[in-house]
């Protein structure tokens, strides 16, 4: 029989893009859904995500600082920072599965 993994022993992901105040609500009812099944969650997030930082003290939070830039060479090296330092912080975690969530800005 195949030896499968229990809902409290995978190692659950949560990536969102720096996240504005209007999406703390639902990162928040996200982790407290994902809280309950999971041992374990990782997330990576920033900006307003700190919010969510404190009240979930038990999951493992990777925090980005975003700044959008004023102009539009500025905006585009600071969304490519940005992705790169997501892309880092998601490879040095060892999760069983990621998972990208769409926020509101």
């Amino acid at each position: 029989m195949k030896n499968r993994l229990t809902a409290h022993e995978h190692k659950i992901g949560i990536v969102t893009f720096p996240i504005g105040k209007a999406s703390v609500t639902p990162l928040n009812n996200l982790l407290g859904i994902f809280s309950c099944l999971m041992n374990q969650i990782y997330v990576v997030t920033g900006n307003a995500g700190v919010d969510v930082a404190h009240r979930f003290r038990e999951s493992h939070f990777e925090l980005i600082d975003h700044a959008s830039g004023s102009n539009l060479v500025a905006r585009i090296y600071n969304y490519s920072k940005t992705q790169l330092t997501i892309t880092f912080r998601m490879a040095k975690r060892c999760v069983t599965r990621w998972h990208r969530v769409l926020t509101c800005s």
